[in-house]
């Protein structure tokens, strides 16, 4: 997404290791929580499908 690669561009440019594993830290748990997002929207939609199945009898 855009805040991986805003990460990409910011760890490009900086010097310091130190720097550097931060970001990867960050990129790592921004790909993380982007995952959970995809999959809580899938269950819900899901669970959406069921609710109207079962109102469609």
């Amino acid at each position: 997404g855009e805040l991986v690669q805003a990460a990409l561009s910011a760890s490009s440019k900086c010097e310091s290791v130190r720097q550097n594993r931060l970001l990867s830290l960050i990129m790592f748990i921004a790909e993380m929580s982007q995952e959970m997002l995809n999959q809580s929207t899938n269950i819900f939609q899901d669970v959406n499908c069921l609710i109207l199945r079962e109102q469609m009898g």
